[in-house]
């Protein structure tokens, strides 16, 4: 399987983006994928999951980034571990709170950023207003966007039949996963297992998560082939056409040649 980038990335903590992080590398590793986490938060509670919980063959990092500098270094930073990850595993998982010093670029690195939020009003409209800032990135034409996936966490069941979710306007189009269902059963995996192998709702719910997840990397991963093929095809007519005006070209200046050296030639009297 080709290289494949995921980001979960929030502007604030409470939403279960570690969480997330942890149990989603769990899951895709199970699935039989080389999984790689970078952790960028300070306190690592991803990784801290991961390092405490039975190890199942992920590739834990915890890198946090010099956030309070600004500037173009902390994704700098960022892009190089993060391609350095690249060569070794099939996917990598980045976990990073979203902070107002780092730039919009970083984004153009992931195929698939993940954005868990509660599903109550206020966070919602929030949440909206924090994709609103990055409309530009996802809707690019310049580069290749990101997709952008859409994670209700933390949800209760008699939300389930709350209509505030798909009521919400959002900027622009995004993928919406199955809900993360809360649970005790969550908590006390903490360091311990992995939401994926829980038998209750809550996991339950997180297998269906998960199952999105793979089916959005897969069709992700296709559309890439596709347009590498296409591009590929591309770059072969165009040097179809360059050699044929090279060979073109050649023909004419040969012929130019030709007539220059004849009329340089001395006629010879004609004799009668």
């Amino acid at each position: 399987m080709a290289e494949f980038k995921i980001l979960i990335t929030s502007q604030k903590g409470g939403v279960g983006k570690s969480t997330v992080s942890a149990n989603l590398a769990a899951y895709l590793c199970r699935q039989g994928r080389k999984v790689a986490l970078l952790d960028f938060d300070l306190h690592g509670s991803s990784s801290k999951w991961l390092e405490g919980a039975p190890p199942i063959g992920i590739d834990i990092h915890h890198e946090p980034l010099p956030l309070e500098i600004g500037g173009t270094r902390p994704v700098h930073e960022a892009k190089q571990k993060l391609r350095r990850l690249c060569y070794s595993n099939d996917i990598v998982i980045s976990d990073l709170t979203w902070s107002d010093s780092m730039t919009a670029e970083l984004l153009f690195e992931y195929d698939l950023v993940i954005v868990p939020t509660s599903v109550s009003e206020i966070e919602l409209n929030a949440t909206s207003d924090f994709l609103e800032r990055f409309r530009w990135v996802f809707e690019s034409t310049i580069h290749t966007p990101p997709k952008l996936l859409l994670s209700p966490t933390r949800v209760h069941n008699d939300q389930m039949s709350d209509t505030t979710l798909f009521k919400q306007h959002f900027p622009f189009r995004l993928i919406l996963a199955p809900a993360i269902l809360e649970g005790q059963s969550a908590r006390q995996m903490y360091k311990r297992g992995y939401l994926c192998d829980l038998t209750d709702a809550c996991g339950t719910s997180f297998n269906e998560f998960g199952s999105a997840v793979l089916e959005a990397i897969e069709l992700i991963t296709q559309n890439k082939a596709k347009l590498a093929t296409d591009s590929n095809s591309r770059m072969k007519a165009l040097l179809k056409l360059a050699a044929q005006y090279e060979a073109s070209l050649s023909s004419m200046l040969s012929i130019k040649s030709r007539s220059s050296t004849a009329a340089s030639q001395p006629s010879t009297p004609a004799k009668y």
